[in-house]
């Protein structure tokens, strides 16, 4: 679940990235500034969800090791 909102936000992410160029390119200045402060939102918040993916991750591999035979 976490790998899929992550694999989103990052389409999001470089969706946003084709907006801001043109919005730069027809001189709107404001926009592609806009754009770029929601971009960082989204970016943090794909690296909050990387953090949360790795800690699942060990959690699961800690379990596994102490389950096993």
């Amino acid at each position: 679940m976490i790998k899929t909102e992550i694999e989103r936000l990052v389409s999001l992410l470089q969706a946003m990235t084709l907006q801001r160029m043109n919005a730069l390119r027809d001189g709107k200045h404001s926009e592609a500034e806009q754009i770029r402060s929601v971009q960082e939102d989204i970016d943090n918040k794909i690296q909050e969800l990387t953090c949360m993916a790795q800690v699942e991750t060990a959690i699961r591999r800690k379990v596994w090791e102490n389950t096993e035979i």
